[in-house]
């Protein structure tokens, strides 16, 4: 290629890159962009007065924030305290253990917290054994409540994701009853309202009354892998 075509087609070239260029980067007086990687996944198209590019907010979600790790992010999410009861009646009486709190004396169902392990309905039986020194065999699930309590003496915010469960009372056994339980007792609805500020949540009375209604779910509503209950395996 002769020399004054050569330059006539370089110069060519270079107003073309140019108007592609200014079309690009959107400014009046063209400039060269200059291309800073900060971080990988980040592209920036820095113009002089230009702001971050379309490219670069897309590659990063966090608008120029680095993202947690996989690690902070779980150990920042927020999980209910998952608890089984048994709503146990008999001849219009209902079985409930008084018990020490740290707020006082409280009145609940066989409850308890579901333990590692451990299946629901597993749960709610070794509660109702340890607290109340029964066999208990779940038939039927009542309800399913959630509730956020407030202790008055430390202040701790708790939210409870309660399962309860009503079934067949078994045999009593001579055991002692679980730490910080007084005794059992049975009372019928009308005794319960009578000591509702002796409950140790707003559930006792509501789970009863859930059952008085009729209300029922088949435990088949409720799966439980066997990843939950066993071994784990990599």
């Amino acid at each position: 290629m002769k020399k004054a075509a050569k330059k006539e087609f370089s110069g060519f070239f270079k107003l073309a890159s140019e108007t592609c260029l200014k079309k690009l980067c959107n400014i009046k007086k063209f400039s060269v962009p200059t291309l800073i990687i900060p971080l990988p996944g980040s592209l920036i198209c820095n113009t002089g007065s230009q702001a971050q590019s379309m490219w670069s907010r897309r590659a990063s979600p966090m608008h120029g924030k680095m993202a947690p790790s996989s690690r902070d992010t779980m150990s920042e999410v927020w999980k209910p305290s998952v608890t089984v009861a048994a709503i146990i009646e008999r001849d219009g009486r209902f079985l409930l253990v008084e018990e020490e709190t740290s707020d006082g004396i409280r009145f609940n169902q066989p409850a308890g917290h579901l333990d590692p392990n451990e299946s629901l309905i597993d749960a709610v039986a070794r509660e109702t054994l340890e607290e109340a020194a029964h066999d208990f065999t779940p038939t039927a699930l009542v309800g399913m409540y959630m509730s956020r309590y407030l202790s008055s003496r430390t202040g701790q915010q708790v939210t409870y994701l309660r399962f309860a469960f009503t079934g067949e009372l078994g045999a009593a056994h001579d055991r002692p009853l679980d730490h910080g339980i007084l005794r059992t007792v049975w009372m019928t609805r009308d005794e319960m309202l009578e000591c509702e500020s002796k409950h140790r949540s707003p559930l006792v009375l509501r789970c009863v009354d859930d059952y008085l209604a009729g209300k029922r779910a088949p435990l088949s509503l409720l799966y439980t892998h066997p990843s939950a209950t066993g071994v784990l395996h990599g």
